[in-house]
């Protein structure tokens, strides 16, 4: 999260694109903040249905 926002508002590089305008707002930063959060969680899930299927197969 801290390296998009870092390219985004310090560098004023356009890492999502047009879309989104590089100087800082709060909408674009909870936006950021909010599928950062998402993203890591699905993951997260994603691995511990991974591990306990391991688990269970005994590996």
């Amino acid at each position: 999260m801290l390296g998009i926002m870092g390219l985004l508002f310090m560098f004023h590089f356009p890492v999502l694109g047009p879309a989104v305008s590089v100087s800082f707002s709060f909408l674009t930063a909870g936006s950021i903040f909010l599928f950062v959060f998402l993203y890591s969680w699905l993951w997260v899930e994603m691995a511990l249905i991974v591990i306990k299927r391991l688990k269970m197969m005994n590996i």
